[in-house]
């Protein structure tokens, strides 16, 4: 699995969501998950395979794609453990 993140790149995250956000919704073949968690991220020979559990039901999904764009934020687990905080108000998922 290839990351291509930027250590000198900093951005409030609902400033680079909207933007991803904008972006994703003129694909045609993009699903926009709002309000699930990443549970795993799996390649294989023919795609990325990545599990996703609802927040809202529990219920989990795999979703197959190409590649895979994951917003995590301050509330992620690894940020949570440092400590870090965000002070951003996040809008509103429709």
């Amino acid at each position: 699995m290839r990351s291509t993140a930027s250590p000198g790149c900093v951005s409030s995250q609902i400033v680079l969501e909207a933007i991803l956000k904008e972006h994703a919704e003129r694909a045609r073949h993009a699903t926009i998950l709002f309000h699930h968690e990443k549970v795993a991220i799996e390649p294989d020979a023919d795609a990325v395979r990545t599990t996703v559990l609802d927040r809202g039901t529990g219920e989990r999904l795999t979703v197959a794609s190409a590649y895979v764009v994951v917003c995590e934020g301050c509330a992620a687990a690894p940020a949570r453990r440092s400590g870090a905080r965000s002070s951003d108000r996040r809008p509103s998922a429709t």
